[in-house]
């Protein structure tokens, strides 16, 4: 109601307080030639947009399973996408091609799909109670999940697979978008306990460190493991 308000007021003092008259022309003919001039207008500016609108070169991390070449990979994008450029840009990366302001709107619109993907987390029956907030940058550089130790360790695994496999993808594509090279895109995931603060879980120690048989697995391992 205050916006409103304010923006009546403002209304008010671009058209003044007094006596001024304005003479509408209600006639069919009228709107219909303001009409027309609307539509050449817009499609002035269309063409200008995409003019301008340049190509951008997104580069992704494909992810590739078994046998599966990048060659492969790109072909069934493609096929799966005939609208959509695709290309290789390495033997894990593949490149799209798409407008400026494609790369604007997503960015603009991400931070809606990253929290429903987070709700779908914390709300998911073999994580249910596991999870009870997450905190993270702008670029999904640093993600930190705050848990429920006792109904964490419950279901460890698949709890520990939920939350890093869907920061890992979030984040990269996020850095994709906001054109940082391949060699520099960094996401360290924390899975932290709420009322200790110990650590659960560390990518950056998971990732360094080789695990014995008896040790908590990686990451990795534990991809491979669902993949076979």
């Amino acid at each position: 109601m205050r916006k409103i308000l304010i923006a009546l007021f403002v209304c008010l003092l671009l058209v003044g307080c007094g006596n001024k008259t304005t003479n509408v022309d209600l006639s069919a003919s009228n709107f219909e030639q303001v009409e027309k001039k609307d539509t050449e207008e817009n499609e002035k500016q269309e063409d200008v947009k995409d003019v301008l609108d340049k190509d951008v070169d997104i580069v992704l991390s494909a992810v590739i399973t078994g046998e599966e070449t990048i060659e492969k990979y790109v072909e069934n994008l493609q096929v799966e996408n005939p609208d959509k450029i695709y290309s290789i840009y390495d033997e894990n990366h593949y490149v799209q091609t798409i407008k400026e302001s494609e790369r604007k709107e997503f960015l603009n619109t991400v931070d809606e799909e990253l929290e429903k993907s987070f709700y779908d987390i914390f709300n998911s029956e073999e994580t249910k109670d596991a999870f009870e907030n997450v905190e993270y940058d702008v670029l999904l550089e640093n993600i930190t999940f705050y848990a429920n130790k006792d109904a964490f360790k419950e279901n460890e695994f698949v709890c520990t697979i939920s939350a890093v496999i869907t920061s890992s993808v979030f984040a990269d594509v996020v850095q994709a978008y906001n054109l940082i090279e391949t060699n520099d895109r960094n996401c360290k995931i924390l899975i932290v306990d709420k009322e200790t603060e110990e650590v659960l879980y560390n990518s950056e120690e998971n990732s360094n460190t080789k695990q014995n048989d008896d040790e908590e697995k990686s990451i990795e391992d534990m991809l491979k493991e669902i993949n076979n």
